[in-house]
């Protein structure tokens, strides 16, 4: 399991890639070692899915091959398949993905049609670094804003909510003005956490059944909402998405944390996040 987060420069092929200082997490098996000031957002993502028996060896092989997953595992009948990805920028992601996995056809070899059921989902790993105690709040606070909940299953592709498996909302309470405007809100404070870390003691509880995992082994925070898909254009909406959500969270005020407020300011960095800008349009 920790060898998920050892990151690679280069595929199976032998293909050195051009790689940037800031495009991968070269620190071994972890989240947030050796950051810069700037505070980069790195994610890593675990993509559930399920190919054809025939066709899984293929799949798995390739997506090896691509140097970007430093984890493959499936289960019998190869059901589901379960990858994960090297700690990177967004933008290293979409540009490996698209030249070694989308370009080479492997999004075809994933068959959607027995997962119909929500089951298997695409996991976003934050760096916990990337987040100050405020922002990390006001990020869990717009994932479970009721009135930002048709928006977030829509980029979800799937509800959430205080009663749905895996991806509940975490306990969060507002209080509104006569006009809607969130007056205060609040966060549960988890005081099992005070012993593991500091950071999130004071914020929220958050496992493995909500929407926002703050308790992973990797010193990451992790976003659990989206139902798996096959398409570049769905994939990098919802990674652009998690990325646009960090930045959005460091700068919004509490008052806001809306959908409209959002999309404002995704619109505003179009060129940015240019899928999740279509999306949006």
């Amino acid at each position: 399991m920790r060898g998920w987060f050892l990151a690679r420069n280069f595929n199976a092929r032998g293909r050195l890639y051009d790689v940037s200082s800031s495009d991968l997490l070269n620190s071994g098996h972890s989240f947030s070692k050796n950051l810069g000031e700037e505070k980069p957002v790195y994610v890593g993502f675990e993509w559930e899915t399920y190919t054809a028996p025939p066709d899984t060896e293929k799949f798995l092989k390739e997506s090896a091959n691509t140097g970007l997953f430093g984890y493959l595992n499936f289960g019998e009948g190869g059901l589901p398949i379960e990858m994960r990805s090297v700690p990177a920028t967004v933008a290293y992601h979409k540009r490996i993905l698209e030249q070694e996995f989308f370009k080479n056809g492997l999004n075809r070899l994933i068959n959607l049609k027995p997962l119909a059921n929500n089951a298997c989902g695409i996991h976003v790993h934050i760096d916990k670094r990337s987040f100050s105690k405020r922002s990390l709040k006001k990020f869990i606070m717009f994932i479970c804003n009721p009135s930002n909940a048709e928006f977030i299953g829509s980029i979800a592709g799937r509800p959430i909510g205080p009663r749905v498996s895996w991806r509940a909302y975490n306990p969060c309470t507002f209080y509104y003005t006569k006009v809607g405007r969130i007056k205060t809100s609040d966060i549960k404070i988890n005081s099992r956490l005070e012993h593991i870390d500091p950071m999130v003691n004071s914020i929220i509880v958050g496992g493995k059944n909500f929407a926002v995992n703050t308790d992973t082994c990797y010193n990451s925070i992790e976003l659990r909402i989206f139902k798996t898909c096959r398409t570049a254009f769905s994939l990098f909406a919802k990674l652009e998405f998690t990325e646009a959500l960090v930045y959005y969270a460091r700068h919004a005020t509490m008052a806001k944390l809306t959908a409209s407020d959002f999309t404002t300011y995704v619109k505003r960095n179009g060129q940015r996040w240019p899928n999740l800008n279509k999306w949006i349009n």
